[in-house]
């Protein structure tokens, strides 16, 4: 059974989940605001959009990492169709990988295996940059799960301050290891 969207007419729960998310959103830009590690935005992050969305898995995949491009537990290596659509920068909604047809001939989904890899519920949101795809942030939930605009919203808003951060945090790695190179 797919857990119904947030966004339901006669939901009364509606606006306050939608502001919970509002400030999860506002969270998340305080928080990732002052971190200088790599490691230390993503476990930031992943904290507070898994808080705030309660799903079984979040990753936010950088494509150009070394050997990031096509993780273990990348979806896209299940279902290459979702992977060619956030490849096209548009974000992927899946309520039931059992059902959808996109996924649904992808393999075994009974039980909302996540973390053997297989959710049942997915959100993929690709980060463009330069008119690329250039990280991914990949939600995924172990029950169907038709995602609401808000939560959507929500994880694109996140998608970018994370990118924002990690860029962030690269230029500032780079630059400390210029700093060394020129004092030695």
């Amino acid at each position: 059974m797919t857990r119904p969207a947030a966004e339901s007419s006669h939901d009364d729960g509606t606006a306050a989940r939608a502001g919970a998310l509002d400030r999860a959103s506002i969270e998340l830009g305080d928080r990732l605001r002052d971190l200088d590690d790599a490691a230390a935005v993503r476990a930031c992050a992943t904290g507070i959009i898994e808080r705030a969305l309660a799903p079984a898995r979040v990753r936010f995949i950088d494509l150009d990492e070394r050997d990031a491009g096509n993780p273990p537990d990348w979806p896209g290596r299940r279902w290459p169709e979702l992977a060619d659509a956030v490849g096209c920068r548009r974000v992927v909604t899946v309520a039931d990988t059992g059902t959808d047809p996109r996924t649904a001939s992808g393999g075994n989904v009974a039980g909302g295996n996540v973390a053997g890899g297989v959710p049942r519920a997915l959100l993929m949101v690709p980060v463009a940059v330069g008119g690329r795809t250039a990280a991914v942030l990949t939600i995924a939930d172990a029950t169907p799960r038709a995602w609401s605009d808000a939560e959507v919203t929500f994880a694109r808003i996140a998608a970018d301050r994370v990118w924002a951060a990690m860029a962030r945090t690269g230029a500032l790695t780079r630059l400390k290891a210029g700093e060394a190179r020129v004092q030695e």
